[in-house]
């Protein structure tokens, strides 16, 4: 509570407030949400993919084949994968144009804070759509046989400073190779980069890598900025993640240790022992002492350097979104709702490779 000075004169007035200004929150631009978004509409809730794999040729005999003429070759190998529009988010804030005005000098700056408080509303939803795929992505692990992959760098090592720019300029070219040897596999037609056990291929233009943000930034100031810097090696570009999203999923409940350092939570919510509405959001560590449920949380892992995965395989399906206004005639308030809806999903036809280095 701000309390007004006394008058250096005349103690029994106080000194007037000059200047008021409030200072807007930002919110970071969801990248690799929106390039993951899909247009979910507002008919149905169920979107489906089908994916089929290659057939088999078979060696062509001739006459003999002439009985064949009739035979029917259905294609056996096929699926169908569902992603479901079934969660549904909403932001309220009430606003009033009467008492709250008396805290303000001007009109001006009254209208300039009901502005911001009415962008924090739209706001909510572009944080909340930013940390959901940012964890949703930097947690997820294939089942695809070769669908993770480890950059061994242990044998580097550094005896002295001199060597320390030739082991950071190996790990870097480690770490180059390992990525650009995926990215022409997956060009290939091959069945273990995906879930299906499916022949296929990917195009270039579809794959991007979803890069563990300060592993990148030290690849390319530290480790080898003249090969990052070529524009050739399509893979070394993409979307930069900030690393505490990506990490394990922990699938079972438990209690946050003392100190915790790498517990980070795949949900928004409110504590219970929280009185002043402070939320924990995706990818903020969990307070010491919070028993979280089977899959609210992951355990931050700071070795992972990215994922490289197909932006169609990645499903995050936009339903409504509603705003309305309730206006209360008695207490001379309005009550702003957002209302959306989302899907979200993993397609197991496309890629999602991941890249962990063993330092």
């Amino acid at each position: 509570m701000i309390t007004l000075n006394t008058n250096e004169i005349y103690s029994f007035f106080s000194n007037m407030i000059i200047f008021q200004q409030i200072m807007a929150p930002g919110t970071a631009e969801p990248t690799l949400a929106e390039a993951c978004r899909k247009p979910g509409g507002m008919y149905g809730d169920k979107m489906l993919f089908y994916a089929m794999d290659a057939i088999v040729p078979r060696d062509w005999e001739g006459d003999a084949e002439a009985p064949r003429v009739l035979d029917l070759h259905r294609h056996q190998r096929g699926n169908t994968q569902e992603v479901d529009i079934d969660t549904f988010k909403v932001v309220q804030l009430t606003v009033d144009a009467f008492l709250t005005k008396r805290a303000w000098m001007r009109a001006d700056s009254f209208s300039t804070f009901n502005g911001l408080l009415l962008g924090l509303v739209a706001g909510a939803k572009r944080i909340y759509d930013n940390g959901l795929v940012n964890v949703a992505v930097g947690t997820y692990v294939s089942s695809a046989p070769a669908a993770n992959v480890t950059v061994d760098v242990s044998g580097f090592t550094v005896v002295g400073a001199a060597d320390a720019e030739a082991v950071a300029r190996l790990r870097g070219q480690m770490i180059s190779k390992a990525i650009a040897d995926v990215f022409v596999g997956l060009k290939d037609n091959r069945r273990d980069f995906n879930e299906l056990d499916y022949l296929t291929s990917y195009t270039p233009e579809e794959l991007t890598m979803v890069w563990n943000a300060e592993m990148k930034n030290q690849i390319l100031h530290i480790d080898l900025p003249t090969v990052y810097h070529q524009d050739g090696v399509r893979p070394m570009r993409g979307i930069d993640v900030p690393g505490r999203y990506f990490g394990t999923p922990i699938a079972t409940a438990g209690t946050v240790p003392t100190g915790n350092t790498t517990i980070r939570s795949n949900k928004v919510f409110i504590p219970a022992t929280v009185t002043d509405g402070k939320g924990i959001y995706f990818g903020d560590l969990l307070p010491d002492g919070y028993a979280y449920g089977a899959g609210e949380a992951y355990t931050e892992d700071p070795n992972c350097i990215g994922m490289l995965l197909s932006k169609e395989g990645v499903i995050f399906a936009s339903a409504m979104s509603v705003g309305r206004v309730y206006q209360n005639a008695l207490s001379l308030t309005d009550t702003h709702n957002l209302v959306w809806g989302y899907g979200l999903g993993f397609l197991k036809y496309k890629p999602f490779v991941r890249f962990t280095l063993n330092p």
